[in-house]
């Protein structure tokens, strides 16, 4: 079984799905000490995790998976600031600071440069904190937010088992991540990469989310990706995690297709 572990943080999954037997795991995370500590979890299981091929891949979720889906990557930042350009060409002037000489806008590129924008975290090399914080804790994009190499593309590829773990909310050049407005955005392209016969496990911990209405978003989203679910089964909190007006932040839907 080939499994992909998106926001793999610090790889739980990665160990469990060794630990079950797993070919191997592809773990997806901008975070290089998450990765640290996955790699620490999975030596100590070593004597549970077989012959596991696990990949820890320091990259931005949202092109990884589109890439590996088949479908186009595009960065949304770039596109913006040419368009703004456009806008802006004819009407304003910039000094050398780099900032317009009439209507009294600041370009945002002189004060440094915000960079990329770590997948969870990081700062601009301006100094300034971009703000993609992770409601969860602690996760930080670190070197794409200053400025870091581009990754390289990879090829389409299907996977048995995929895990989609995202955060509320974050956002990088390539777009952001909003679990309450456009989970379809994640989920598409990971129901792209699972295999027909897979399963995707899917998780939202909005809890301003309903449960009921997210899982029917899933399935239309597969139907308008032409693929079909076979079975879709929802996995709530126990009885230690109780939720007063049962509307429990952490939702976890099985998809069969």
């Amino acid at each position: 079984m080939e499994v992909l572990n998106l926001f793999s943080y610090t790889g739980g999954i990665a160990a469990a799905a060794a630990c079950g037997g797993a070919a191997s795991v592809w773990n997806v995370d901008f975070s290089a000490s998450a990765h640290e500590v996955g790699r620490a979890s999975l030596k100590l299981n070593a004597g549970s995790a077989g012959e596991c091929k696990c990949e820890w891949m320091k990259r931005d979720v949202l092109p990884t998976i589109r890439q590996l889906a088949g479908t186009p990557t595009k960065d949304y930042r770039a596109d913006r600031r040419g368009r703004n350009a456009k806008i802006s060409g004819g009407r304003h002037s910039r000094d050398a600071g780099g900032r317009f000489n009439q209507g009294g806008y600041a370009n945002r590129n002189s004060r440094g440069g915000g960079g990329g924008g770590g997948q969870r975290g990081g700062r601009g090399s301006g100094g300034r904190s971009n703000g993609y914080g992770d409601e969860r804790g602690g996760r930080s994009g670190g070197e794409q937010g200053r400025g870091g190499g581009e990754e390289k593309d990879l090829k389409a590829k299907q996977f048995d088992l995929v895990f989609l773990d995202p955060p509320t909310w974050s956002k990088s050049k390539h777009g952001a991540v909003d679990l309450v407005r456009d989970y379809q955005t994640l989920f598409k392209p990971s129901l792209l990469a699972t295999k027909e016969g897979g399963v995707i496990v899917a998780t939202n911990h909005v809890s301003t989310v309903d449960c009921a209405e997210w899982v029917e978003n899933l399935s239309k989203c597969a139907a308008k990706a032409g693929r079909t679910v076979d079975s879709v089964q929802v996995l709530l909190p126990e009885d230690d995690f109780p939720s007063p007006d049962g509307r429990h932040p952490l939702k976890v839907a099985i998809v069969h297709v």
